[in-house]
């Protein structure tokens, strides 16, 4: 019996050391390393997949999916592409899929469906939330806003993991947080940059009550660093026509 005790203790020795024996680093460091990337950042680039799943009280499963691909370089440069027919259920915004280009100059605006694109002056209504900084706060709430103000109260270190990305495996943290909002969060954190590999939240009430599970993962995340200008010059697609913006 003292054997198999001194097997089964084994697990937790090991998850309390880290890679060549040093000791599981504080969450609560881990998760101010991360506060820290994401606060005050001017520019990145982020390639994101999300998937959310709800559950209906009847049981009734909902499945929605969109791939987003953004690079942002503020105040005024931006480029926004989202795919996917539930593009509008997963961002929020009432056209679904879209291209944005900013240049700093001009808002391009091309919708796939129609093939058609806008050329609009930079100014006060030129995306779908109203100005281009409008568009970016959306943009950074949708996608990483929560990473700048997460509390560790409650936070624990699950373990380390690997994700893929860029073509070798990424070394993770394995943080989760609950809140008493019944608002639970996983993240996959990047040991090395602090950046947010992977998401996944969840929100469960009490029986009878909708569920809702929504994952992202982020096939590319770079904050910081240069930036591409070619990244804000709008190409049309073969075949797109431009068409005159209408008032809004």
């Amino acid at each position: 019996m003292r054997g198999h005790r001194a097997i089964e203790a084994c697990p937790v020795l090991i998850f309390a050391l880290s890679a060549f024996g040093q000791p599981a680093p504080d969450v609560a460091e881990v998760l101010q390393k991360v506060k820290t990337t994401y606060t005050d950042i001017s520019q990145y680039r982020l390639s994101a997949t999300i998937t959310e799943e709800q559950v209906a009280p009847s049981g009734k499963k909902s499945v929605a999916a969109a791939s987003i691909k953004v690079t942002v370089q503020k105040p005024n440069h931006l480029n926004w592409e989202v795919s996917s027919s539930d593009a509008a259920l997963i961002t929020g915004i009432y056209v679904g899929e879209e291209v944005i280009v900013s240049d700093g100059t001009n808002v391009f605006w091309y919708l796939p469906k129609l093939r058609q694109y806008t050329r609009t002056p930079i100014g006060p209504l030129v995306t779908p939330m109203g100005t281009v900084a409008a568009f970016i706060d959306h943009i950074e709430d949708l996608l990483f806003d929560r990473f700048k103000h997460v509390e560790t109260d409650g936070a624990k270190l699950l373990r380390e993991e690997t994700v893929p990305g860029g073509g070798s495996p990424i070394p993770c943290y394995v943080v989760e947080m609950a809140t008493q909002l019944q608002k639970h969060f996983t993240w996959w954190i990047d040991k090395r940059s602090n950046v947010v590999m992977r998401e996944v939240y969840e929100l469960k009430g009490p029986p009878g009550i909708q569920s809702l599970t929504r994952r992202t993962d982020f096939t590319v995340a770079q904050i910081g660093g240069p930036i591409d200008e070619q990244s804000f010059v709008f190409i049309p697609p073969p075949g797109a026509r431009q068409v005159e913006a209408r008032k809004r």
